[in-house]
């Protein structure tokens, strides 16, 4: 995509109309709903997935997205505001108070810890899904009488962003589950650009071949400021604000995310092996890994494996929504941790990029981003200093969450057009391999 029609996109994105804004906020509700329709098939109605640290109930994901846009918007009375409003107002009474039902009680994640959301008495989808139908009718109506300024779109963009965010991990969800995504959800979430599983020429442990010419690295010869955040008019999270700049050294970076063929190079290196290559966090990880016995979580020399791959008869092969297909080598590796990338990259005498680094390149001609989200070394910190930090009306979005785990920039071909944006700051445990995730590296030219 041309580096000027991707500025446009984001700049839509980040600032929209109000009709596109009407427009983003019912794409993203016929996306969930087209993915609760796909849970349905795979689950009933129950949408029953165990607890682990990595899912959540369908039934709470969506009720929790209805209470999300009521509270910071019909309920709440400084929602016109926008980042004057006080996160504390008194909101309204829930729709659900009709039906004896504390809808705070159920869905205020800032309250209701993950782990006790598989004791709630949650009500049926059925009553769910209304809930949410005459919460998108009362937004819109509220979102027509909104002035046209940011300030006054503020809570329905965080809104929307927010679904969106949801949406992407009904997928990581499906995924783990090998719940096959139905063909609508599946159009709304990938459209025309094909999910990247199709077939390669063939790969075995001594061969692995590529379509794909190298592309040399892209460089930085001399030292440069480079300016981290948000800037500009439009919304912004608050973890992007205030901007900061920064100075860049010489540098090389991958114009792509590492590929499978080059991480199974590492595989067949004995890269799962060699504790060398591990930090020392990282090798607990890799110690304790659930699935380190499935039988074919292992490749031909008996080393472990990333989440999803296994090797069988001479082959590389890959679980994609519940099917095993021919992994293709010339697409990103991905469901790769933090600790899986870091050890490739010291294999490699590389490390990950920094957050700098990534945006930098971001803005050059040759770089190819998008299929997957990429790990960079910058933990996630303000720019600022942390008592100086200031937080958006959605206090919890952030602030809880600056313990130092790695910053992902990017997004992956899952990720909802309206999140696509280099300036964003997503941010996932190191361990977390269910997301859409890969990395490049990069090496010092000083």
């Amino acid at each position: 995509m041309p580096l000027m029609q991707l500025d446009n996109l984001e700049r839509k994105a980040r600032n929209p109309s109000k009709d596109e804004l009407h427009s983003a906020m019912l794409a993203s509700r016929e996306r969930t709903i087209a993915g609760v329709q796909s849970y349905r098939d795979a689950l009933g109605d129950e949408l029953y997935v165990p607890c682990q640290t990595q899912l959540n109930l369908p039934r709470w994901e969506v009720g929790h997205i209805g209470w999300f846009y009521d509270w910071w918007i019909s309920r709440n009375p400084d929602f016109a505001l926008g980042l004057r409003a006080n996160p504390s107002a008194k909101r309204k009474l829930a729709r659900q108070v009709t039906r004896g039902i504390d809808a705070d009680s159920l869905y205020n994640s800032s309250d209701v810890h993950h782990s006790s959301r598989w004791g709630l008495a949650l009500p049926s989808i059925e009553e769910t899904l209304k809930d949410l139908e005459e919460g998108v009718e009362e937004t819109v109506e509220h979102l027509q009488r909104a002035g046209n300024n940011p300030e006054s779109h503020y809570f329905f963009q965080l809104s929307v962003l927010h679904e969106d965010m949801h949406a992407e991990a009904a997928v990581y969800m499906a995924q783990s589950l090998g719940i096959p995504m139905g063909r609508q959800w599946q159009a709304l979430v990938y459209g025309n650009q094909p999910k990247q599983q199709q077939t390669n020429p063939g790969l075995d442990t001594l061969r692995v071949t590529s379509n794909c010419p190298k592309q040399e690295p892209l460089r930085l010869e001399r030292s440069q400021a480079w300016r981290l955040g948000f800037e500009g008019e439009g919304f912004a999270f608050d973890n992007e604000c205030p901007s900061q700049w920064m100075q860049l050294e010489p540098f090389e970076i991958d114009p792509k995310p590492v590929s499978w063929g080059d991480f199974l190079a590492f595989i067949n290196d004995d890269g799962y092996t060699r504790q060398e290559l591990w930090t020392q966090e990282g090798w607990a990880w890799l110690e304790a890994q659930a699935y380190k016995n499935h039988p074919q979580a292992r490749g031909a020399t008996g080393q472990r494996l990333p989440r999803y791959i296994r090797y069988d008869s001479g082959e590389w092969l890959q679980e994609d929504f519940g099917q095993l297909k021919l992994l293709n080598a010339d697409h990103a590796a991905c469901h790769i941790n933090y600790f899986e990338a870091r050890a490739w990259c010291q294999w490699k005498n590389r490390r990950l990029p920094t957050e700098a680094q990534w945006e930098w390149a971001a803005r050059q001609l040759s770089f190819s981003f998008g299929e997957v989200w990429e790990w960079t070394s910058s933990p996630f910190l303000p720019f600022c200093s942390i008592t100086d930090f200031k937080c958006h009306p959605y206090q919890d979005y952030s602030y809880p969450w600056f313990d130092g785990r790695p910053v992902l920039k990017g997004y992956s071909l899952a990720t909802p057009k309206n999140l696509r944006h280099r300036k964003f700051r997503n941010f996932f445990t190191p361990e977390r391999n269910d997301i859409f995730v890969g990395f490049r590296s990069v090496k010092s030219l000083t």
